[in-house]
């Protein structure tokens, strides 16, 4: 599951459940968790102002797909959680409930409401060594770091803002990159973020975390699964302020599956440029299709 928590298309959940309405019954159930309308709330003039609401959205967006493939007769005994698929991923597993997992990302998103100011920028075309010169050559001057190892050549840059500017600007003349805006105001997974962990710790201490029945692999150590529940929030504190790598963890996972195929969801192509040129015929993009779920699973078969 990799839906990128900066998926601001309003259009996500309402489109999910006319694809399949059998659905509603999930989302109810996150209203009443969060004792709010969460459908009312998405049909509000900007239902993305804060963060809090782009990360439940997004959440229980993406658990709708997985929950319709399931019900649709598809069993998935591999799993990965990438960005904020993370929680999708550990409610798959089997070590969290989705209520605690949903209670869990709207604090979350409160959290990074209070977080230091800073910047995010995806860079593209550069290798990771020669990244990390121009990085270590602006952070001289203060904070700023990788934030997201994402392909081979495209990964995220985050930190103070104005030297997250003296960067872009650095590698945009020097390199002949391209920078692209990915959050103006939260740099996530940097030390910038300490604070933000620390307080997001005490709330993962309070879960009720159970031993997982798939493996957990975690994307602030892609070399690493873990099975042990007690370790399960470290992971998960780390990627509030460590570096996430999107790319080795999946290529790690599809190393061991021989005839892969990855389904996408919204409205980009990231994961087509998160693996390698052999792997991307096998990714179905879909668009929340008009035509259901039942089109959606036929044309993944057919795929």
């Amino acid at each position: 599951m990799f839906p990128g928590q900066t998926s601001r298309d309003a259009r996500m959940l309402s489109r999910t459940l006319e694809a399949w309405p059998e659905g509603r019954g999930l989302v109810d159930l996150a209203s009443d968790v969060l004792d709010r309308d969460l459908l009312e709330h998405i049909n509000s003039a900007d239902p993305f102002v804060r963060n809090r609401d782009i990360q439940v959205l997004v959440f229980l967006t993406s658990h709708l797909h997985l929950m319709a493939l399931a019900a649709h007769g598809y069993e998935t005994p591999y799993s990965l959680g990438l960005s904020l698929g993370e929680y999708n991923h550990l409610v798959h597993i089997g070590a969290l409930d989705f209520t605690d997992a949903l209670r869990l990302v709207e604090y979350r998103g409160q959290c990074y409401e209070a977080s230091p100011e800073g910047k995010m920028v995806a860079v593209w075309p550069l290798e990771r060594e020669e990244l990390a010169e121009y990085v270590a050559q602006v952070s001289k001057n203060g904070r700023i770091e990788i934030s997201n190892y994402n392909s081979p050549t495209l990964h995220v840059v985050a930190g103070e803002s104005g030297l997250v500017d003296e960067f872009a600007t650095l590698v945009e003349e020097e390199a002949m990159a391209m920078c692209f805006p990915v959050d103006q105001s939260i740099p996530m997974h940097t030390h910038i973020m300490d604070p933000v962990a620390e307080k997001y710790a005490a709330a993962l201490a309070d879960v009720p975390w159970k031993p997982p029945v798939y493996v957990y692999r975690p994307g602030v150590a892609p070399d690493n699964e873990v099975n042990d529940p007690a370790r399960i929030p470290e992971m998960l504190t780390r990627h509030v302020n460590r570096p996430v790598y999107f790319h080795d963890s999946l290529m790690r996972l599809l190393a061991g599956i021989s005839r892969p195929l990855l389904v996408e969801v919204g409205p980009e192509k990231t994961l087509s440029n998160m693996v390698k040129r052999f792997i991307r015929t096998r990714v179905l993009h879909t668009d929340f299709p008009d035509d259901g779920v039942a089109q959606f699973v036929l044309d993944i078969q057919n795929g």
